[in-house]
């Protein structure tokens, strides 16, 4: 699935997370494998525990982090849709 602006976006809820600082662990239960996110990796996780759309995402992203639009767009895309591909991001 390609991610576009208005695709609506919501964690999975087959992983079990762990807060380590301003990091993240979390353990896919379909898997069994360990996934470590940075705080902005973090944030992007914890902005989806209710559906959002990819646009307002990268808006929220770049209104907390200090990160031009296009850039924000470009990296978050890329790793959303590595997430959606291990089945972590639901995508509408």
């Amino acid at each position: 699935m390609e991610i576009k602006g208005s695709t609506l976006l919501k964690k999975s809820d087959d992983l079990i997370e762990a807060g380590l600082g301003e990091s993240l662990a979390l353990m896919s239960i379909e898997s069994g494998k360990y996934f470590g996110m940075n705080q902005v990796a973090s944030y992007i996780w914890q902005a989806m525990n209710e559906e959002v759309s990819f646009d307002d995402l990268v808006s929220r992203l770049t209104s907390v982090f200090e990160v031009d639009t296009e850039t924000c767009a470009n990296n978050c895309k890329d790793f959303i849709q590595d997430l959606h591909e291990r089945k972590m991001v639901l995508a509408r």
